[in-house]
């Protein structure tokens, strides 16, 4: 499964046809696009009703939060009327991060894998990713974060600008030299061209840190 796409629901919701949103949800132009964003947080919401799991109130951005955390790696927000806002599930990975140029994940074993993210914005995508790296120092991973990032619905674009920003670069280094020679015109155009292709990408050793503090 890969962050970017939520396949992992196709089966358990047919009507709900295009299920490849992942962040981005200011960017969405139509009322149907909206509706299938906000069921879909509502979905994932209602499939996670494990008895192991903790509760408690956070703040984002000055808006008051509550988060849950399920012992699998699930995470949901939701506001103070139980909107769902935002969602991610992480995978632990004890092996090494294959074909990745950075030392610190090709040369250490134990990873967490962010599989799926979706957020309604406002700096909750970034706080997800933050409880992510949490998770990561708590399984003895030091804070690596991997994920595929797979293309959105064309109407929104790729994902990998909001990982670039927040400290994500691709494991080969020669795409990595691509996605920022296509960010330095993404701040003027606003649109990055990812084409089919997915992308592996890791938390940039250096950020890890920020997050922590």
């Amino acid at each position: 499964m890969n962050a970017g796409k939520i396949n992992f629901f196709n089966h358990c919701c047919p009507p709900l046809k295009r299920m490849n949103f992942a962040g981005g949800y200011k960017d969405l132009k139509e009322k149907d696009e909206k509706y299938i964003f906000d069921r879909t947080l509502d979905l994932c919401a209602s499939f996670y009703k494990m008895p192991d799991f903790k509760e408690e109130s956070v703040e984002i951005n000055g808006e008051k939060l509550k988060l849950t955390t399920f012992s699998d790696g699930f995470y949901m927000l939701k506001s103070s009327n139980d909107e769902v806002m935002a969602t991610m599930k992480t995978l632990d990975r004890t092996e090494k991060t294959s074909k990745c140029d950075n030392d610190f994940y090709s040369e250490n074993k134990g990873a967490v894998e962010i599989s799926l993210i979706f957020s309604k914005g406002k700096g909750m995508g970034s706080f997800l990713v933050k409880e992510a790296v949490k998770r990561s120092v708590e399984k003895g991973y030091e804070g690596r974060i991997i994920l595929d990032a797979g293309i959105i619905n064309r109407s929104i674009g790729s994902p990998i600008p909001f990982y670039y920003k927040i400290g994500f670069k691709a494991y080969d280094t020669e795409a990595q030299k691509c996605i920022e020679k296509k960010m330095r015109d993404y701040d003027e155009t606003k649109t990055f061209v990812q084409g089919e292709k997915e992308i592996p990408m890791y938390l940039a050793p250096e950020k890890i840190k920020d997050f922590l503090d």
